[in-house]
This record gives C-alpha cells, sequence and structure tokens, in this order.
C-alpha cells in the first residue's frame, strides 16, 4: 500500500471509529537560520525541517509523545491526550498531517496540579503517563481516556520539586524503564533518575551542566541513549541540548554523563523543546522528531524540528 494512501486511509478511519474530530493539524514550514535559508546542520546532526505545528480546540501544550510512523500521541499539560496522523517522505521528513483527535486523560481533573502530564510511553497492554506536581506514574489501555491503574514508584519519587518531576521517560529494549527528574537533585547535586520496572527500581545520577534540565529521553536501535535538555534564561531566552548516553553508562556507581550532539540556542529558531520520539528508516539511520511545549503561551509555538543523527 502507498504512503500516501495509507495516510489517507487512517484519516477517513480516524472519522468512521467513533472518535470527534476536531480539525486538522497545519505545518507551516519555519527556517532554522533566518540569515542562512540554506542551512542544515547544526552540531552532529543533520536538520531535515522545522515546522510550525497549529490545531483547533485547545491545539497545543504538548510535553510527551511517541510516534509509530503513522500516528503521533501526545500528552499535554493540561491532562489530556492527543492523536493525530504524521506523513513522512522517504528521508523522514514531515509532508503532511491529518485530523486531530483529543480527550481528557481518564483519572485526571484537567487542572494543573492533578492533570499535568509530562511524558508518554508505549508498554505492553497500553500507555504508561508519568505526572508531576502530583507526582505518579499511570497505566493505561489504549484508550486514554479510560481509568487508568497507578504504578508504584521508586523511593524519593514523591518528594521531587512540585513543577520538576519526571519530564523524561523510554522503555529500555529489554522492558526496563529510565526516569530522569527535571529538577530533583541528590545529595551531592546530581540529578535523579531511576531505572527498573515497578516494584524493582534502582537509584542513578546524571551528571547535571550548565543548567540544562532533563525533558526527554529515547533509547535508540543500537542500545543508546539520547537525552533531551532545556535551559532558560531571562536575557538569553530558551536553549536545548541533545546528548548521546551510552548504554553501558546506564548503571549505579558513577554520575551519568552523554556525549553533546548539538545546542540550540538563539539567534536560531528554538523554542521550549519537551517531547521526542525515534524512528529508524530504510537506510538505517536514525531519524528524532521533537515537539515544543507552548505551554498555551501565544507568544511561544509548536514547533517541530526533524534531524537525523550522523
Amino acid at each position: 500500500m502507498g504512503r500516501w494512501f495509507l495516510f489517507l486511509a487512517v484519516c477517513g478511519l480516524l472519522w468512521s471509529c467513533g472518535a470527534s474530530p476536531l480539525g486538522r493539524v497545519e505545518g507551516v514550514a519555519r527556517l532554522l537560520d533566518q540569515d542562512d535559508p540554506a542551512r542544515n546542520r547544526q552540531g552532529a546532526v543533520e536538520v531535515l525541517s522545522v515546522h510550525e505545528l497549529r490545531g483547533p480546540g485547545g491545539f497545543g501544550g504538548i510535553s510527551g509523545m511517541a510516534y509509530d510512523g503513522t500516528m503521533v500521541t501526545a500528552v499535554n499539560d493540561s491532562g489530556r491526550w492527543l492523536r493525530f496522523p504524521m506523513a513522512v517522505d522517504a528521508i523522514g521528513r514531515p509532508v503532511a498531517f491529518g485530523l486531530l483527535q483529543q480527550g481528557g486523560l481518564g483519572g485526571a481533573d484537567g487542572g494543573k496540579d492533578h492533570g499535568d502530564a509530562e511524558e508518554l510511553v508505549r508498554v505492553p497492554g497500553g500507555w504508561l503517563v508519568s505526572f508531576e506536581r502530583e507526582h505518579r506514574l499511570m497505566l493505561y489501555g489504549d484508550d486514554l481516556s479510560a481509568a487508568p491503574h497507578g504504578q508504584s514508584v521508586p523511593e524519593g519519587f514523591a518528594r521531587q520539586p512540585a513543577n520538576g518531576g519526571v519530564e523524561a521517560m523510554t522503555v529500555l529494549s529489554d522492558g526496563r524503564l529510565l526516569l530522569l527528574s527535571e529538577d530533583g537533585v541528590d545529595g551531592g547535586g546530581h540529578g535523579l533518575a531511576w531505572i527498573g520496572q515497578p516494584g524493582k527500581w534502582r537509584r542513578l545520577a546524571f551528571a547535571r551542566n550548565a543548567d540544562f534540565q532533563p525533558t526527554a529521553v529515547a533509547q535508540m536501535p543500537g542500545g543508546d541513549v539520547l537525552l533531551l535538555e532545556r535551559r532558560f534564561d531571562v536575557l538569553s531566552g530558551v536553549a536545548i541540548r541533545l546528548s548521546r548516553i551510552a548504554l553501558d553508562d546506564l548503571r549505579p556507581g558513577g554520575a551519568i554523563q552523554g556525549r553533546e550532539l548539538f545546542i540550540l540556542a538563539p539567534p536560531l529558531l528554538v523554542d521550549n523543546y519537551e517531547a521526542m520520539a525515534v524512528r529508524v528508516r530504510s537506510d538505517g539511520r536514525v531519524v528524532v522528531y521533537l515537539v515544543a511545549d507552548d505551554n498555551f503561551n501565544p507568544l511561544q509555538k509548536t514547533l517541530l524540528i526533524s534531524i537525523v543523527i550522523d
């Protein structure tokens, strides 16, 4: 089946399966560098494209996402889930977006204190969602609006700063989860992290540097892990950094420290990137999709940057 036919078929299925489409997501192409429109490199990555995403009905606030090659599934700061088709070309660059579906996350009241969903990952039986402020891990079935089941959390999980909980979470190839706290630190000033499964957690620590805070993490096909971090300064604005962590370093003991791949900061186009998904294209190269959380602030944008790791 051709890619475009499949994309249109998915859109049609959404209309017929009882969901309530609220309109189409649009992607407006943007330049990474206004002074150099042809620029497509930054650090150790190739930039395929940058889009500004726009959608109806409260679209935005995206803080965690997954992408299966056809559908984007995301959660946002107001306790809602969002889904929309995204078609990509042969090199992994988004070329079309589809109808937006969204609804309230089951068990979340929609308020900021109780509904601040920060990350979701696909796990056997459904979706695992991390919330901050009221720190918790909740397991949902395929229907993200249905009632979830609470999961046991690591020691110290509930004592994270209210607005600085687990924003970065991924499932490793052996089934273990990796959790990184945005603002939580141990007695030595290292960032808090945990690895394992509900009921079988082990504490990790990662080296923090230059006020960058983790916002997303994802495992690459070879086993290494990508870490997305954000820095905000009133004078210089927001910056993001992407690093690569060796799988062998994810063990209790010394502080984890990744190898920097790139930093994105003004005057290049950048916003509050918090969500990340990884795909492998036909030539084996890894394509990474990063989405910015606009905080429902008209001065910010929901940007989608697509990059390829060298």
